[in-house]
């Protein structure tokens, strides 16, 4: 692992399973409806009676039933305490901007960048020696409650959005930002939502007159997995799992009421 690669090695440190109760509810009913759409054909292809005009109604109740049901999860909004202002600066590395791009297909969306960040305010942010990257199962990563403790520095990764396609223009290494972290003890970084606060606005100006209070080289906090990535192992059994049990279900539903 090569120095200053900096967005592989954040990345690979920060990388934890997407493990809550509502990850693994949004990842099995979602698994269960993608099967059932495949448990849909399947049993067109096996069942014996003859097709009928109502088999087309059946199709469509039959994966209205399964989406309304096992899709529900996703209706739940993450509840996430407020969002927390921090003064970011990006840092420089020697990763390809090939290598950081991030496309939906062919499409670029955007890039990604390095940074590090300093809350802005002393009241909103934990101690950081929590963390522990372990990505079992069972395991649960105590995130620490905001509270009234000494703030830290952390870094993070930020992907700039592409508007046409192309590769974004990428912010010089030493470059101030302000953005915000989503959750508390979380590494996920966004652009600001409003206007800078008071205090990002000073952490901002005093930055500038002392680059060297914000170091290059911190650690990450953890950042959670997409619920449908199948990593790591247990999370890819689970997914393939739920969509044969989906597609065993579905297509025995549909043979049995086309009967």
């Amino acid at each position: 692992m090569a120095e200053g690669e900096h967005v592989y090695n954040i990345l690979s440190q920060a990388a934890i399973a997407a493990n809550r109760p509502i990850d693994h509810m949004r990842r099995i009913g979602t698994s269960i409806f993608i099967g059932s759409i495949g448990g849909v054909i399947l049993g067109l292809m096996v069942m014996n009676s003859p097709l009928t005009l109502r088999t087309p109604i059946y199709m469509v109740l039959l994966l209205v039933v399964y989406g309304g049901v096992f899709l529900l999860p996703w209706i739940k909004k993450d509840a996430h305490e407020k969002t927390i202002p921090v003064v970011a600066k990006v840092i420089g590395t020697r990763e390809t901007e090939e290598s950081r791009l991030v496309k939906r297909g062919k499409k670029i969306t955007g890039i990604l960048v390095p940074v590090v960040c300093r809350p802005a305010e002393d009241n909103v942010y934990s101690d950081v020696d929590f963390f522990e990257n372990d990505e079992s199962f069972f395991s649960r990563v105590s995130i620490q409650k905001c509270a009234k403790k000494e703030k830290k520095d952390f870094s993070a990764v930020i992907a700039i959005e592409s508007d046409d396609g192309g590769i974004p223009l990428v912010p010089e290494p030493d470059t101030l930002l302000y953005l915000e972290q989503r959750e508390c003890g979380m590494g996920d970084v966004q652009n600001l939502s409003g206007n800078p606060t008071g205090a990002q606005v000073e952490l901002m100006k005093n930055l500038e007159k002392n680059p060297k209070l914000l170091k290059k080289k911190l650690r990450p906090l953890p950042v959670r997995r997409g619920v449908m990535e199948r990593a790591p192992w247990w999370a890819a059994l689970e997914f393939w799992g739920c969509a044969l049990v989906g597609a065993f279900t579905s297509a025995i539903a549909l043979s049995l009421m086309n009967a």
